[in-house]
């Protein structure tokens, strides 16, 4: 499924290429794009049946923050900043990885290894000048990852969440002096930015599995 996915997103990316639409035609496409990852990922759950009102809040969340996690990701696509998201989304793939294995799903962690080292070859290949419609793909691929680790393997929710979220922390290098910093400095700051919620998760995750090992 995630390569049809990762095409879907491609297509996607070509028909907002540049600030074709503006920012709603952006937010629309990103929002089109969640809800269609998620029926594909949440559908073999989705079919199996009844399931208690618990079960329906959680996909419905899990819905709903995936949309939103890819809205702002798109929202923070810009020509002028892509480098340091590229270099974001590469450290949140590889510390993804990290905590997919953690959470008992060694599937999972090849394909955000593998994303990882795809990620970290196209920006040394294109010398720093990130692809734009790569962003969409990574960023769908990340998504669904998360959305499987959630559902199908043991990802606490709350790894997930900051898995989910940790992109929002670059919108500090939008603002005050930071902005105005060169794009090494501010990809380096990115990556320092992106490892602080890795980081936490993968402890969150592996204290949890620590736990569970001994019996408790």
């Amino acid at each position: 499924r995630i390569p049809w996915l990762a095409l879907a997103a491609a297509i996607g990316a070509a028909i907002l290429t540049g600030e074709r639409g503006g920012i709603w035609g952006r937010v629309t496409g990103f929002v089109g794009l969640g809800v269609l990852l998620d029926l594909v990922i949440l559908g073999p759950v989705l079919g199996a049946g009844e399931y208690s009102e618990g079960t329906i809040i959680q996909l419905a969340s899990i819905t709903g923050i995936s949309c939103l996690a890819l809205v702002n990701i798109g929202l923070l696509d810009r020509p002028a900043n892509r480098s340091e998201l590229w270099v974001a989304l590469t450290v949140l793939a590889a510390g993804g990885a990290v905590v997919l294995v953690l959470a008992n799903s060694a599937v999972l962690c090849l394909l955000g290894g593998s994303l990882a080292l795809v990620l970290t070859a196209s920006l040394i290949g294109s010398r720093g000048r990130a692809i734009g419609g790569g962003i969409a793909v990574a960023a769908t691929v990340l998504a669904t990852l998360v959305i499987e680790g959630s559902v199908y393997a043991f990802l606490p929710a709350v790894s997930g969440l900051l898995l989910a979220g940790a992109p929002a922390l670059l919108w500090l290098l939008r603002t005050g002096p930071i902005a105005r910093l060169g794009p090494l400095t501010r990809s380096a700051l990115a990556a320092i930015l992106i490892l602080i919620p890795v980081g936490i998760a993968i402890f969150l995750v592996w204290s949890t599995q620590g736990f569970d090992h001994q019996g408790i």
